[in-house]
This record gives C-alpha cells, structure tokens and sequence, in this order.
C-alpha cells in the first residue's frame, strides 16, 4: 500500500508571530484563546522545549478558524497523554491506539506520528497532518511509519501543510 497524501496549499505565518511565540506571549495568547486545542500540558511542553512547536500550533490555529475542526497537537500517540487518547476513543480509533502501542514491537521505535491529528467538533471525522516549515521535508521514515499508522487507521488521509515564513 502506497501512501497517499495530500499537499495543501501554503499557508504564511510572519517571522514576528515565532519570535512572539518563542518569546511566550504568542503562545500564552493561543493557549487562552484556544482551550479546545492547547491544554496545559501542551502549553507546558511547548515552553519547556525552546525553539519548537511554533509551526505546529500555527497549523492548529489555522485549521481551526479556517475549517472549524480541532486538532491534536504532537505526542497524541503516548500513553501519558490521556486526554488526547480519550478523543482517540471517541473518534473510534482503537485499531490506531493499539498500532501506537505496539509500534516497537513492529520495528517503528518510538517514531512520532504525524504533528497534528485533525478531527471534527462532532467527532464524526478525522485526518493526520503533518505540517512541514520552510526548511523541513518528508523524510522516508515518516512515509514508512505513515503508510502503517494510516492503514490502521482505516486508510485515514495525511495531509501536507506547508508553513511559510514572511517579513
């Protein structure tokens, strides 16, 4: 089974907007606005790892008030994550926790799914996105680890979000 993905249309994000989030305003900012998508624990990781995740969260913001689908932000696939597990369950994705949870034992590691899982306030849809910045690419361990995640996820699409950076 090939993968099949999509890329989607770049969106642009401004080089103030990463030093704002690196700076923490940014991020405090999305992390009040956003409750639905940024927990505490999200919030925590992304001040914690300096340098990371500006990307990402652009992604989530963006897809939220563009389509109005939510998203979980990276790491949804650990168990310690458990609020981002229990939606797994809701979206009725038990075959996909239990790829996650076998992924070593499968020869994939501790290889990270895609940075966002997308899914619909209703629960009724999801998607996997990988969100790629200026100067990242799709490597072919992610294809490899991607093609599995996704047939156990049912054949669930991955979608490519490219993220440039302007002045």
């Amino acid at each position: 089974m090939l993968l099949q993905y999509r890329v989607l249309p770049a969106v642009t994000a401004l080089v103030r907007e990463k030093a704002r989030f690196h700076a923490g305003s940014l991020r405090i900012e999305w992390a009040a606005q956003y409750p639905q998508v940024f927990d505490e624990q999200e919030e925590r990781i992304a001040a914690n790892q300096a340098g990371g995740h500006f990307f990402e969260w652009f992604a989530a913001v963006h897809l939220y008030e563009t389509t109005g689908w939510l998203s979980l932000v990276e790491s949804y696939q650990f168990k310690i994550q458990k609020w981002k597990r229990n939606v797994l369950q809701k979206l009725g994705a038990s075959e996909l926790l239990e790829f996650f949870d076998s992924q070593g034992k499968a020869g994939f590691g501790r290889r990270q799914a895609p940075d966002l899982l997308v899914y619909a306030p209703d629960l009724s849809e999801f998607y996997f996105c990988e969100v790629k910045g200026p100067k990242d690419r799709l490597r072919p361990v992610q294809i490899e680890y991607f093609r599995a995640m996704a047939k156990a996820a049912g054949g669930k699409e991955v979608v490519i979000l490219p993220v440039e950076l302007s002045i």
